[in-house]
């Protein structure tokens, strides 16, 4: 069984450790800025109906032989992060603003067939966030971002059949 609660802290602290909802401390870099906006957007309509687009933010960091990436896109009041490390799948985060919302925590395990994951799963993750944020680190922003935005779209869509 899933802890709710503590799922919603582990999401809220892996996006403030990179500067969203205005985190200004305990923060790894924030890669909400200019430096990592890449050239593709995000399109959705927002609740009166209207079309908007949103940004996305793609970095990567490399440490010994592994890449962290890392593709953020923020909708004014919710993050969706993508992450992966090196051939391991890719995990997809979402949060809002709203205080009922919980977040989901997912991993890919085939061609954009996401699964929930389980509280064991959230914490290394974590605590791999966690541990980059003890070293310096530089990140860059990602060039080769294709398969990141396939997968963050896969997401997104599956999201909104379930809503």
């Amino acid at each position: 069984m899933i802890n709710l609660n503590l799922k919603k802290e582990i999401i809220l602290h892996i996006f403030n450790l990179f500067g969203c909802f205005g985190s200004k401390y305990n923060t790894i870099q924030n890669l909400i800025d200019n430096q990592f906006l890449i050239d593709k957007k995000v399109a959705f309509e927002n609740e009166g109906g209207e079309k908007q687009f949103s940004n996305i933010y793609a970095a990567y960091y490399k440490i010994d032989n592994s890449i962290i990436n890392i593709m953020i896109t923020d909708f004014n009041d919710e993050y969706v992060m993508i992450a992966k490390l090196d051939s391991y799948p890719m995990h997809a985060l979402r949060i809002s603003n709203d205080i009922d919302d919980n977040g989901t925590f997912c991993v890919n395990i085939e061609n954009n067939r996401w699964v929930d994951c389980g509280t064991l799963l959230q914490a290394k993750l974590l605590a791999g966030f966690e541990s980059i944020s003890e070293i310096f680190s530089q990140w860059n922003k990602s060039d080769d971002y294709s398969e990141m935005y396939k997968t963050l779209i896969g997401f997104l869509n599956q999201q909104e059949l379930k809503h």
